[in-house]
């Protein structure tokens, strides 16, 4: 069992800004493509190295290597921590535009294929939580037909697609479904997905 001294790496310290000091005085920052900080994570044993950092707040390489495309940086910062941590008032939040979903349409995981690592659109209406509860079911269309991806690369039952969070938790959006998305959902580029 590992004490707190084990935990903040006792003995070990970081050069910020010109100054050198202990592991328990340091932490790595998130910052968003606008600028404010949208995490914090404490220098331990499982994030000393910058690398360490961008797997502990982004996942796995392929979503390390998207936040980085979209903007995300990391810096080790001296404490206390800015009070306004994580409050952004920029338009989109975080500046970031949200994944686009166009009316009709869900992002989704296969529930029934091994190894699908993509969230697909599906043209399925997600239910409420509690209408989702109350039928059983995720979806507003019924359970019997089977149901494309955008894409065309995926088809499956209605019930082989989730939007639950351990579904979808690590997954990034398929590459031809979101520039599809986007088509759809931009202004003057009207017309089906």
């Amino acid at each position: 069992m590992s004490t707190d001294s084990e935990f903040f790496l006792e003995g070990m310290s970081f050069t910020v800004g010109g100054e050198v000091l202990p592991a328990r005085k340091v932490y790595w920052a998130r910052f968003a493509p606008c600028g404010c900080m949208c995490g914090v994570s404490m220098m331990t044993e499982d994030t000393i190295t910058e690398k360490q950092a961008w797997t502990e707040f982004s996942g796995n390489a392929r979503m390390v290597k998207r936040d980085k495309e979209l903007g995300y940086t990391m810096r080790m910062m001296a404490k206390p921590i800015p009070k306004d941590f994580g409050e952004c008032t920029h338009s989109p939040k975080w500046g970031v535009e949200p994944v686009p979903t166009p009316p009709g349409y869900a992002w989704a995981a296969e529930t029934f294929s091994r190894g699908a690592s993509s969230l697909h659109l599906v043209p399925l209406t997600p239910l409420d939580e509690d209408e989702a509860k109350a039928q059983n079911s995720e979806w507003a269309e019924p359970g019997d037909r089977k149901v494309a991806s955008v894409c065309d690369r995926r088809s499956q039952s209605v019930w082989g697609w989730s939007r639950r969070w351990h579904r979808t938790e690590g997954k990034l959006e398929c590459a031809t479904c979101l520039k599809l998305a986007r088509a759809q959902t931009l202004p003057g580029m009207g017309g089906a997905v």
